[in-house]
């Protein structure tokens, strides 16, 4: 208190200063003393209440992302969902009409189509109602897709024109060992060793493992081809649809759009055909007698690209050891190791 009184008698009420300097010292300094006061505590005040308002701000936004990355996650998981609906049942219709087209193989009467469900009233016998020209092997397609029309051909999908030699003409058939007996550079995806003519013998099977087989299901599958065009056209994202089959252990495929198979890439390692002495659900014996499981190439083998056997891949095991599903596969990668892929399929067993 006597602090207080000195100061006070040393400025505002020192008798040798003016009234008027007096006032100023008197009035002046406690003003200048609250505004510091209210200075300091709107200071505090301030920053406090920006820290709230910081903190409440994070919150607030937090639960925005949350709730948005929810929503987002739910659209993202409803698009996916009605993707895979989509390619569900673009496998069923392949699957259904595939088993109206091959109906009784490998027995007899499926040549000449004895046991398909279209009866001919003419011939008065069954007969399938659609013949289409036979499809070119996959060396001898129309390739018609380049860098400069593959928006054109492909739409979203032009960037496969990158990885493929393409056909959107027809579609493509290959056994193992098909070849242009012309090209002898082994960078050709065409070439192979050793290739003739013989090699492109679908009558006979052609050389690496002839089976009679591969004559009628060229003949049959090239009247699937018609089908697999539209459906390819309507599924975004789609590499390739196709019809992969045993051919007696040899193995054979039908693909959409047409493509000449990347014989210049590398081997792939078959992961091998015991899986076929398995016991087939739907006859009780196994999936292949040992005839045509000598056809697929051992477990670890490194296979050439043109003795391509969908038998001796992992997918097609998985397909046809849960054949009530729709099953995928991968993701790996197509192309001579471009692009990655999910394969998507079922296995189709002879409704006989």
């Amino acid at each position: 208190m006597a602090g207080s009184k000195t100061v006070l008698k040393a400025t505002c009420l020192n008798t040798s200063y003016s009234l008027r300097r007096q006032l100023l010292l008197s009035f002046g300094g406690s003003a200048c003393l609250t505004l510091t006061i209210v200075v300091i505590l709107a200071s505090i005040m301030s920053r406090s209440a920006g820290a709230q308002v910081k903190g409440k701000s994070e919150d607030v936004l937090r639960d925005q992302i949350i709730k948005h990355l929810v929503e987002s996650s739910q659209f993202e998981a409803d698009d996916i969902g009605a993707y895979i609906n989509a390619l569900e049942g673009t496998v069923q219709l392949i699957v259904e009409a595939t088993q109206e087209r091959i109906v009784g193989y490998p027995n007899d009467g499926y040549e000449d189509d004895r046991h398909v469900p279209f009866p001919d009233t003419e011939s008065e016998r069954n007969a399938y109602p659609l013949k289409s020209p036979l499809l070119p092997l996959d060396w001898d397609i129309n390739v018609n897709v380049n860098a400069s029309n593959a928006v054109e051909h492909l739409q979203e999908k032009f960037e496969l024109a990158d990885y493929f030699q393409l056909s959107t003409a027809s579609g493509s058939f290959h056994i193992q060992g098909t070849c242009d007996p012309a090209v002898t550079d082994p960078t050709d995806n065409k070439y192979y060793p050793n290739c003739t003519e013989a090699n492109n013998d679908i009558d006979t099977g052609g050389v690496v493992f002839p089976t009679s087989t591969s004559k009628w299901l060229h003949e049959k599958v090239s009247d699937l081809s018609v089908l697999l065009k539209p459906l390819y056209e309507t599924i975004p994202g789609t590499v390739l649809l196709g019809v992969y089959l045993s051919n007696s252990g040899a193995g054979a495929m039908l693909e959409y759009p047409g493509n000449v198979r990347s014989g210049a890439a590398e081997p792939y390692v078959s992961e091998g055909c015991d899986w076929m002495r398995e016991t087939n659900p739907y006859t009780e014996e196994p999936f292949a007698t040992e005839e045509e499981i000598a056809r697929c190439h051992p477990a670890g083998t490194l296979v050439h690209q043109r003795d391509y056997n969908p038998l001796d891949r992992s997918w097609f095991k998985d397909f046809a050891l849960h054949p009530d599903e729709v099953r995928l596969h991968g993701p790996f990668r197509a192309g001579g190791g471009g692009i990655p892929i999910i394969t998507v399929g079922r296995a189709i067993f002879d409704r006989r």
